[in-house]
């Protein structure tokens, strides 16, 4: 099977656009954002998102000689096709975390209804082993959450940013279980007193950190009194994933 880069470009030659026409018909503001995904050096994944499939259904179909049908575009989809039905933006709000595919189109139509952008920030769960190596070793998971961009702006680097489920209560009543972290992983090294994001025995948890001036140790505490209060650490033996840098979580 071709690479998807060949295969779309393919598709947009049979429907005769030109890639200035194609990139304006697919929502990019330039055609070299467009150009992206044509290049066998630039877009990586094997299938495309939901928005583009979209697009291309909407600009492409009865298009070219043969004319492009839906059986020509539909393999192309990130997901089942029966899951592209046009998103209402209102529905953000009852479902936090979104698929990679859903997550993409739904940030075109809130571009495009509300003129606002925002930032597709992955999730991980704090119970999981596996999210718990996925966020040590950068990598996206499946799902993401969207925020203002204008927001994670201001607290710093998008791609050092991740969102983490908090599954104990260890930090109750400052993190209760089930709130959303958002965490600097690029603050991986304890410089300042803070609430950090550490490897607790193959699962994420949340413990305040303070290095002790004496020692040159981590002073590890939980907030919640029910628990042990501190314990203090060699800092290379703490796998620090990141700073909680915000919680986000039901009063």
């Amino acid at each position: 099977m071709s690479a998807i880069h060949e295969r779309l470009k393919a598709l947009r030659l049979r429907a005769g656009l030109p890639m200035e026409e194609a990139a304006k018909a697919l929502g990019f503001a330039r055609a070299s954002s467009y150009q992206y995904y044509e290049s066998a050096t630039g877009y990586d994944r094997d299938r495309l998102p939901a928005h583009m499939i979209a697009k291309l259904r909407a600009n492409f179909v009865g298009k070219g000689e043969p004319p492009i049908s839906h059986e020509d575009i539909d393999p192309l989809a990130d997901g089942s096709v029966d899951d592209l039905t046009e998103v209402k933006p209102g529905m953000v709000a009852g479902d936090l975390t979104l698929s990679g595919a859903q997550a993409d189109a739904v940030l075109m139509l809130l571009k495009q209804s509300y003129g606002v952008e925002f930032t597709r920030l992955s999730v991980y769960s704090g119970s999981s082993q596996v999210d718990m190596r996925l966020a040590l070793a950068r990598r996206r998971p499946k799902a993401s959450t969207l925020i203002s961009a204008r927001n994670v702006a201001a607290i710093g680097d998008a791609a050092s940013l991740i969102v983490v489920t908090v599954d104990g209560d260890n930090m109750a009543p400052t993190i209760n279980a089930g709130s959303f972290a958002l965490v600097d992983t690029a603050q991986d090294a304890i410089a300042a007193g803070g609430i950090y994001a550490v490897d607790g025995a193959g699962f994420i948890t949340f413990r305040r950190c303070q290095r002790d001036a004496e020692t040159g140790k981590i002073n590890m505490s939980s907030d919640n009194p029910n628990y042990r209060s501190s314990e203090l650490i060699d800092q290379k033996s703490l796998g620090i994933i990141g700073r909680a840098i915000w919680v986000v979580q039901r009063l």
